[in-house]
């Protein structure tokens, strides 16, 4: 076939074959996505770029096929008739990771609790255990969670981890029984959550201040759900990577900018030229970030810059102060920090803070920013030694 493992024994990939009881079985939908949908999307990460859906031979309905086409990008092309190599079972999603390792093994099965979920047609011998990477989609509910659990990322800081990622793939949960639902409709409502918080804080009375400091944290975890979607869905894309940053950055700025002007009608004008550093501090830390990430050539990537400090600081003291740095300035922790501020009444002192973050972060992409142009051959570097320390 086409498409081939590397190192020893590599050997053309298999056809694939997955066989439904009936058009029904392949169309239902599980966490956003029809089960065949879903399946072609692993196995096209798999590397196996021909797949044939049998539904008891009728026609196979057009949105699934449609979402077969989108999932598999070009990598894949649904195929009737011949001979399979590969048989899948239509009731489980199999990581395209997990089905590459199985492929490359030599074995004959890929097991799971004692469930055979591949089997190699003519080749191999024995079984392949899996220990995970395997979501049973007969039960739709169980797993529609288990694959949202699945999109928690290894950069999630202390407070995304332990509080805004539960509660916000629950809401993605809830979000996925939409059939219409999309990344970007999540990134909107953020968004509306965003514009709320602005007008409130612009008010600067007790009350307006506490709502507005807690629609923050709540436009930040409302804020994991586009991501989670888009990973559930075989959805990413540079785009939606690119609203994402855009509503968190505008979210930082309106949130200084209402906080600055409600404080000084209320409080004085100091808290006006406060408010008017750190909008400004932060401002230029957008546009030059998004200059420099575009000169390296991965635009809207605004993660470079601690990509690139981590890669400068792999170990000891320096790197734990790295993360340290990494940890209290995200968004997420001063999301929740600034709304427990704001409850106790000391949202005065948030904006001291908020311009002394945004100066920091100027100055940080500062001293690194001729090193980083330089060095931007390396991007790939740095996100393999990243990867390895995770």
């Amino acid at each position: 076939m086409e498409s081939e493992t590397s190192g020893p024994g590599a050997y053309a990939l298999p056809r694939a074959l997955v066989r439904f009881p009936d058009a029904m079985a392949a169309a239902r939908t599980v966490a956003g996505m029809t089960v065949a949908g879903r399946i072609a999307a692993e196995a096209a990460d798999a590397g196996i770029s021909e797949l044939e859906i049998d539904i008891g031979g009728g026609r196979l309905p057009e949105p699934v096929r449609a979402e077969v086409e989108r999932v598999s990008k070009g990598r894949l092309r649904l195929v009737s008739g011949g001979v399979a190599g590969l048989v899948l079972s239509p009731d489980a999603a199999i990581d395209g990771a997990l089905l590459r390792r199985f492929l490359d093994s030599g074995r004959r099965r890929l097991r799971s609790n004692g469930w055979t979920v591949a089997e190699l047609t003519g080749r191999g011998e024995g079984e392949f255990s899996a220990g995970g990477g395997i979501v049973d989609l007969k039960d739709g509910a169980e797993a529609r969670r288990q694959i949202l659990l699945a999109t928690a990322k290894s950069s999630d800081g202390i407070i995304s981890a332990w509080l805004n990622r539960p509660i916000s793939q629950r809401l993605s949960s809830f979000a996925l029984r939409i059939p219409a639902i999309r990344p970007s409709h999540l990134s909107l409502v953020t968004a509306a959550v965003l514009v709320l918080m602005f007008f409130l804080l612009l008010r600067g009375g007790h009350d307006s201040l506490i709502f507005g400091g807690v629609l923050f944290h709540v436009a930040s975890v409302i804020d994991g759900c586009d991501g989670e979607i888009a990973r559930a869905t075989h959805r990413t894309s540079a785009a939606g990577a690119r609203l994402d940053t855009f509503v968190d950055v505008a979210g930082n700025l309106l949130f200084m900018l209402g906080l600055g002007v409600g404080l000084t009608r209320h409080y004085g004008i100091e808290y006006a030229y406060v408010g008017g550093w750190g909008l400004g501090a932060g401002l230029a830390g957008f546009i030059a970030l998004g200059w420099l990430v575009r000169r390296i050539g991965s635009p809207g990537d605004f993660n470079l810059l601690k990509l690139y400090y981590r890669s400068r600081f792999p170990t000891g003291v320096p790197r734990q102060i790295i993360e340290a740095i990494v940890t209290t300035t995200s968004r997420d922790f001063f999301a929740l920090g600034f709304a427990l501020f704001c409850l106790a009444g000391e949202a005065r002192m948030l904006l001291w803070f908020f311009a002394g973050i945004t100066t920091f972060w100027m100055l940080a992409i500062a001293a690194v920013a001729p090193a980083m142009l330089r060095e931007g051959e390396s991007l790939a570097d740095w996100r393999r030694r990243e990867a390895a320390w995770r």
